[in-house]
């Protein structure tokens, strides 16, 4: 059902100029423009600006500053959360902990929850079990979600479109962990940190099987 709300969200695209043109010569979708689809369907009334933050020249938009939104989504990406020799990364995370600070909620798909958690504390590795790609199965609510608004309405027991080598294995202080499975532990979370909160999944909810498919076929 759609929200009547006047609200003001900013989606970061994470991905790197080189693979978004990547994405342009494989007739690949942007996943910020599935977001904006998203919301223009469910929350009409709201304002939209897009960044593509893993640009080094890329800032806020003239007049405003990081409380002038009511929260931010972040996009998968392509990128490494734990080289921290890549300023196209590190730039990300001290954003992410500046959003935090100022108290603006966020959600983030794949490449976000390495964010969310990272930004807060937590650590990130490469899988073990190797990349999950395509549809991760048999991801399972934990008992704690039943208290967090993010999974309401989803089954026990649920698949997702995944595409992804790297995993949160370390949670913050003040994560919650909502969804696992067995290929990935850490499917889904809720972290609150300083003032803020951060809702994000491993998966990829944004996503159809039609995009899935082309992103796979690009990669």
């Amino acid at each position: 059902m759609p929200v009547d709300a006047q609200l003001s969200i900013c989606i970061f695209n994470c991905y790197p100029r080189h693979s978004r043109e990547r994405f342009d010569r494989s007739n690949v979708g942007h996943p910020h423009n599935f977001y904006m689809d998203f919301l223009k369907r469910y929350v009409p009334n709201a304002s939209v600006d897009v960044l593509f933050i893993a640009d080094l020249d890329v800032s806020l938009p003239t007049g405003t500053n990081l409380s002038s939104y009511d929260g931010y989504i972040w996009t998968g990406s392509d990128l490494t959360i734990y080289h921290h020799d890549d300023l196209r990364v590190t730039r990300q995370i001290e954003l992410a902990r500046a959003i935090y600070e100022a108290g603006v909620p966020c959600y983030g798909s794949c490449w976000g929850i390495q964010m969310a958690a990272t930004a807060a504390g937590g650590e990130v590795r490469k899988n073990p079990n190797g990349r999950e790609w395509g549809i991760g199965r048999n991801i399972r609510r934990t008992e704690a979600s039943t208290q967090c608004a993010l999974l309401t309405g989803k089954p026990d027991r649920y698949d997702g479109f995944e595409m992804h080598l790297d995993e949160v294995y370390r949670l913050p202080p003040g994560a919650t962990l909502l969804a696992t499975n067995d290929h990935t532990p850490v499917q889904a979370l809720e972290v609150r940190h300083k003032n803020g909160v951060f809702w994000a999944t491993q998966y990829h909810p944004e996503y159809n099987l039609y995009e899935m498919a082309r992103l796979i076929s690009a990669r």
